[in-house]
């Protein structure tokens, strides 16, 4: 079997890839009151799990149509 190492010698036995995307919270307020507007902005009270909830159907097309920011890492957290 092949022993792969990094340049300090470690064995490398694991690459996780992961993908990093950040969303702006008050961009996000924006588009929920625009997407909700019945009236008064005012009057549409918007919670953490609303945010939560439409960065989660963000972030599932990000992650399924995009590749760009991959981060590559190994068991160790070393950066490649």
């Amino acid at each position: 079997m092949t022993t792969i190492t990094n340049e300090d010698g470690d064995i490398v036995t694991r690459i996780n890839v992961m993908q990093l995307v950040t969303y702006d919270v008050a961009g996000i307020v924006e588009a929920i009151r625009e997407d909700n507007r019945v009236g008064n902005d005012d009057d549409l009270e918007i919670t953490l799990e609303d945010i939560l909830q439409y960065v989660s159907t963000m972030a599932e097309d990000d992650f399924l149509h995009g590749s760009i920011g991959l981060i590559f890492q190994d068991q160790d957290g070393n950066n490649y």
